[in-house]
């Protein structure tokens, strides 16, 4: 599927969100929701906000997701090991 955004540009926003921190992401998402709730932007203006902020949330879920796999809960069995468990929907499982 075209986009109609040239695939070097792509390649650039993927590139510069790759080296964004979930912080700075959320905050820039943020100021853009702040100014298409205002209405202050032009249609072009409002369209590239849109895809900036599609962006920036794609790149804030992939972040979460990765932090999630990441987080382990260390269960002492009754032998005295630890088992390692993945976080689920809910939490610990």
């Amino acid at each position: 599927m075209d986009s109609g955004v040239p695939e070097e540009t792509t390649a650039q926003n993927n590139a510069e969100l790759a080296g964004l921190s979930y912080e700075a992401a959320i905050e820039e998402l943020e100021r853009i929701v702040s100014q298409m709730e205002r209405g202050s932007l032009t249609l072009d203006q409002s369209l590239a906000a849109f895809r900036r902020g599609t962006a920036l949330a794609r790149h804030c879920r992939a972040r979460l997701d990765e932090v999630e796999q990441s987080i382990r809960q260390l269960v002492e069995r009754e032998d005295g090991s630890r088992q390692e468990l993945p976080l689920d929907e809910e939490g610990f499982q």
